[in-house]
Order: C-alpha cells, then structure tokens, then sequence
C-alpha cells in the first residue's frame, strides 16, 4: 500500500481520510508528555520550575543502617575512612594511624589488653606463628615477658587472650598436645601454670586450650576445652581467690562435632557464651550464676556464603580470636557469626535478630567480621565496621597494602589494632586525621528510586560544607559503569576557591546519560584537619522513551471517495465510525499508518540482530533517516541508499534486537491506542444519517 494513494491514514489496516473541516486543523502530531513534576526543582537557568529533578542527602547521623541505606533520597553504598557518627548531620575523615610497635618477628599478633598487673597499669600484647609464641609488655618499651622464663611451650600455637583480672596477668593460650600451659597468671614477678588443677577439678585427661574468659564481680570465669575425646569435651571453671582454687561450672561434651566455647560476655547477673562447632553452625547459650542452673541454649545458627555452603571449608579457617565474638551494650548481647553476620539478643524480651548481613559485592572495601570485634567507647568495632547499639557505621581501612585493620584492643581512651594483611605484627593505634591521601577517604552514594532503570541526564552536584582549612579538599566524582571507573567534576579547595566559600556546584559535561550513578565524595587534608561535608544533592532529569500522540479529524460518510477519485471506500460512514468507537471503548491496541506511510520488505537470506546495515527491496518511499519497525523491533537509521538502511542502532526506544527473516515486512507505522473519542453530525434533513466527522485522540503504546 503505497503512502497517500488511496487515503490519508490507516488505523488497524482501514483507510481513512481527513474531513474537510477548514476552521479546525486535520490531523496533529506531538510528543508526548513524559517530564515529571517534583519539589524543589528547576533547569540550568532556574527558569522553569517544573525542569530538573533532585536526588539530596542532609542528614549524615544514621550510619548504615540495617538496610545499608540513608535517610534521605541518596542511598549509602560504601565508605572508606569516613566518621559520620561524631555530630549529627555530617561526615568527616576518621583518625588516621600512627604504629605503636613493628615487632619485626613475622609472628601474627592475636590478642592485647590494657590492664592491671601489681598495682601498675601496661599495655600487653600475645602473638601466634613463631616458637615459641609470646606475651610482650610495654613498660616504657616493648619487651618480650614469657620466653626467658621457659613459660609457654614450643608447642603453644596460639595466645588466645589476655585479660587482666585480680592485679594479675592472665594469658590464655592453646595447642594441639597435651597443654601443661593453656591457663597462666603473671604476678609481675612470676607465672602461675593452672593447668593441672584445673584438670584435677574437671577430673579430665587433657586441657588443651582456654579461649575466653570473663569477670563477674570479683570471679574469674574461663572457658576450657578438651580435644582427647570424641567429640571435643568443654566447659566452664571459675576462681574467687586468683587461681588459688577452682571451681567446675559446667561440663559438656560436643554434639555432632567437635565444639568450643570461643567468646563469654556478662550483663553483670549472668553469663552468656558462644560454642562453636566444627562443621560451621554457633550457639548462644546463657547460664544463670544465681542458681547455678543447667545452661541453656538461646540460638543456633548455621553460617553460609549465600549458596548453601559452608562460609570455612575447615573449622581451622578461622582462628577464634580475643574474646570478641559476644558483647554486652546498651542491655542487649551483640553476637558476631564469623564472618558475615551481626545477631542481638534481648534478654527482657527474650528474643534474638540478625541486625547485620556482611555486604560481600565491594571487594576489600567491605568490613571483616572473622575475628569478631572489640568493645570500647560504648560501641562495638570490627575491621571496618562500627555499631553503636542502634546503627551500623562504615569506619577504616589500613592503606600500607590494601588490607583492613582489625582491632586488637582499647585503652579505655584509643582503640589499638594490627594490620590484616601483610604486616600481622605490626601494632597500630588511633591517631590525627588520616591524611594518606585524597583516594582513601571517600563516601559513595547511588540514586535508587523507582526509576532507575529510565535512561536519566545528568546536570550538577552541589555539596554544603564547612569552611576550608589549609591543605583541605573535597573532591566530587561520579561512575556510570557500577564503579568500575570514576570521572571527576572538580575539586574544591581554600586556594581555588578561598578560605569562605562553604557550597559548591559541579556541573557534568554535555550529554552524560546514565540509569544509575554512583556519586563520590573523597575528602583530604593535611592530618590536622579534616574537610566536613553537611549536604550534597544531584539535579538529574528522568527521559523515558519519547512516545507520540495524534489528533485526528476524521470524515466518516457514505459517499468517501478515496484518493485516486476512482474509487469509493466500501463501508458505511456508520460502519467506519463503529469501528473507531468500538476500539476506544474496547481499549484495543491499534496499528496506525500515518500520513507519511511507508513500506518495504528485507531482502536478506541471513539477517543477524547486531546488523547496522539493513538490506530491503527500496527505500523509495523513505525519508533520508528515521525509523523503521520490522515486527516488535524498531530501528533508528541514519542514511540510505536505494536498498539498504544504513547506520541503525538496533532495539531503538525500549524495544529488543532481533534477528528477522527474509520478507519480513518493513514500515515506519506505530502502535496505537485511541484515548479520547468525540463526533459530530452535520445538518441534514435526510431521515437516515449518513455523514459523521469523528475527532480522536491517540497515544502511541
């Protein structure tokens, strides 16, 4: 059917023509509407309050959160080096590090307490991988304390805590023999070796290891375990006079598999512990002091790396590390489940949660949960990771190579940690702000509303701060491509932009589409000093798919001759007229051949969905370049010549590319629904109507 030969349009393969009606116009073509309306939004001018849509973050107090997301329309996606937990409504780089002792020894350090040792107060440390393994003391200097003693056995492969308790050291160690060693004190002048009556009171054959312990008043709780059975045998001593006697709590052999109870915590009544099994499930028991009661088991939960496997292949993957598996805060116990997952348990309400799924899609950026986390400063600390009682907060990560730090222990004023990746025996400890450079002190934001899979345009990013230090500088980038790559609109500082300036407005480059964008803000300074972020918000403008929308004049009579005034159109101007009443009342979808209609068919054996050259009989009747649509595909061409479409990007405006065959026919028609319907009868005195002119409204689908 050739273009205009024998009507003006076709609506669902009917021709049509346009009424004469002179003092209305025929037929109209527009875009239709597809910009929405939204607060607080403007265009590049501030001219048209109806243009740009905004994205915005103000309130920087709510950390993580549980759901890994803001307040606000901007969505927390990862930080590195980050404090947004010190003053509401605002973010600004973390302490930096200073390191306290690189012992040089190749050891891993393991444990370190702060505490009280014949009525002075010392830093202590213990280590794992060297013979023997070690407790060192700082006394001025750093100073190995156990090995000219002959303390710790060769075989001792790990210390698995110290604690300070009585005016006495107390060095919890573990091996894979016979441990005449597992339970020492130190005096200040000289070790005490508890292992024997501690055997004597559990009446067993071995001890091989105590990983925990806790204070309850002025009782010493340890947790023991021993390996010579089938399953492992563990339990709970105690000692009210410093190790002079001890006393059984309890006694428990292993279930299924070889158990230990690797962390113990008190809410000063009670005490609550962590048994963990070798074929990766934990528990959380609780045991009443007041009664003496048989302990009781709260939860066991089975860890897994999200395909149903087990997160360890071995239960020696992960070393149990510091007591930092179960913490008291804020009258809940914050359970750690190596490596991934953060549970709370409620004793008034007995009930237990998972408050905390490890994020595991942000390579080495992520938080490290394996060795549990430390307590200090009314919150709790992992490698990476903060909770406050009520939300979680991204903190640090060590730069030397790449690797997090983990905490190891706090003074009661600073945290101590040692590095987790190359340098294991180096001891490090919260200092100034970090200032290892502008690439490690960064929030990342990502726009996820409702419409992040429509194509948007970028305009600009404003950030609100604080006013500028020397040495200051706040950065702004941006990636389209998940975070593979990050382009950068600017950078703001007191010698680009003075010393008063607190707003700035980076604005993106011409034609930077994208469906999600990751915003990143990288602060930087000197160490003294930190840049301070209040708010920061996107303009972006959502364009879907342009769509169309017709108004046509139709003229509907008996006596329609069509275009080549040889012929008459067949139906009724009744039956034309039902036609496009009965569509619009039945919401039928409709094909529409618009005035400039055209129509090929493909003229290649093999056509492949990547072709940008489209092969047909003739593009006679084709504009130099527009689109095409063969079957549900549209393409947008950009030349021709007499049989091909040249230059198409193939699944044009939401649709899909396809492989099509040999024949297929080729249109520029659309895909219609008729939105509005009205007629009107002209003067007659005829008793049977036979002229109509019908006005319709149509939306392309």
């Amino acid at each position: 059917m050739g273009k205009g030969s024998t009507h003006h349009i076709a609506i669902d393969s009917q021709g049509y023509v346009f009424a004469d009606s002179p003092d209305r116009p025929k037929r109209t073509m527009q875009r239709n509407t597809v910009f929405g309306n939204r607060f607080a939004s403007g265009d590049r001018d501030y001219t048209d309050l109806s243009f740009w849509w905004y994205w915005a973050q103000t309130d920087w107090a709510n950390g993580v959160k549980n759901e890994l997301e803001w307040e606000d329309d901007a969505k927390y996606y990862q930080a590195l080096n980050i404090d947004a937990w010190s003053k509401a409504g605002e973010f600004k780089i973390m302490s930096g590090y200073t390191t306290e002792k690189d012992f040089n020894d190749n050891s891993l350090l393991t444990s370190g307490c702060y505490g009280d040792v014949n009525g002075e107060t010392f830093h202590f440390v213990g280590t794992r991988n060297i013979t023997p393994n070690v407790v060192y003391q700082k006394d001025g200097t750093w100073s190995d304390i156990t090995t000219g003693g002959g303390v710790i056995s060769n075989d001792v492969s790990f210390i698995w805590y110290l604690m300070s308790h009585n005016n006495d050291l107390w060095i919890l160690t573990g091996e894979s023999t016979d441990n005449s060693d597992a339970v020492i004190s130190w005096t200040g002048a000289a070790f005490t070796d508890h292992a024997a009556a501690i055997k004597a009171e559990m009446t067993w054959g071995s001890l091989h290891a105590s990983l925990c312990g806790v204070q309850v008043n002025d009782v010493l709780y340890l947790s023991i375990v021993d390996k010579s059975t089938t399953p492992w045998t563990f339990g709970i001593v105690k000692t009210v006079d410093g190790g002079a006697n001890w006393v059984k709590v309890l006694d428990r052999l292993g279930e299924r598999e070889n158990g230990q109870i690797i962390s113990m915590a008190t809410d000063e009544t009670d005490i609550y512990y962590v048994v963990a099994y070798e074929d990766n499930f934990f528990e959380l028991w609780h045991y009443d002091i007041s009664t003496s009661s048989v302990a009781i088991m709260i939860r066991r939960i089975f860890t897994s790396n999200g395909s149903g496997t087990s997160t360890n292949t071995t239960y020696g993957s992960t070393s149990f590390f510091g007591n930092g598996y179960l913490h008291y805060l804020n009258g809940k116990f914050i359970m750690t489940v190596p490596d991934r997952e953060v549970w709370e348990y409620d004793p008034s309400a007995g009930t237990i949660e998972r408050i905390l799924q490890r994020r595991t899609d942000q390579g080495n950026t992520t938080y490290l949960l394996p060795e549990g986390g430390k307590l200090a400063d009314d919150k709790i600390w992992w490698g990476g990771l903060m909770y406050n009682g009520s939300k979680f907060y991204p903190t640090k990560k060590n730069i030397s190579d790449g690797g997090m730090v983990v905490p190891l222990y706090s003074d009661g004023r600073i945290m101590y940690w040692r590095d987790y990746g190359t340098i294991r025996d180096q001891l490090i400890y919260d200092d100034n702000f970090k200032s290892a450079g502008i690439d490690y002190n960064y929030i990342t934001l990502n726009e996820m509303q409702e419409i992040s899979t429509i194509e948007k345009i970028a305009n600009s990013v404003t950030i609100i701060f604080d006013t500028f230090d020397t040495a200051e500088e706040i950065e702004v980038k941006y990636s389209i491509d998940g975070g593979a790559t990050y382009t950068s609109l600017g950078t703001a500082t007191e010698a680009i932009d003075g010393s008063s300036i607190t707003q700035k407005t980076f604005l993106f480059g011409d034609d930077v589409t994208f469906y999600k964008m990751l915003i990143r803000i990288h602060l930087d300074g000197d160490g003294t000093s930190t840049p301070t972020i209040k708010d920061i918000s996107m303009q972006y403008l959502p364009i879907p798919d342009y769509k169309y929308r017709w108004s046509f004049i139709l003229d509907c009579g008996d006596d329609i001759t069509t275009l080549d005034n040889k012929s008459k159109e067949l139906l009724k101007g009744v039956d034309l007229r039902h036609k496009l009443r009965t569509s619009f009342l039945k919401r039928e979808l409709l094909e529409l051949e618009d005035v400039d209609y055209a129509e090929t068919k493909m003229n290649d054996a093999s056509p492949a969905k990547t072709d940008v050259t489209i092969t047909v009989d003739s593009t006679d009747d084709f504009p130099e370049q527009g689109r095409i649509k063969i079957n549900d595909e549209e393409i947008l061409y950009t030349g021709k010549t007499r049989t091909t479409f040249t230059g198409c990007t193939r699944g044009y405006r939401g649709t899909n590319a396809a492989a099509h065959a040999d024949n297929d026919v080729i249109s520029n028609k659309y895909k219609v629904l008729i939105t509005d319907y009205n007629e009107s009868i002209p003067l007659s005195n005829e008793s049977r109507i036979g002229e109509f002119e019908v006005a319709v409204e149509m939306l392309e689908a």
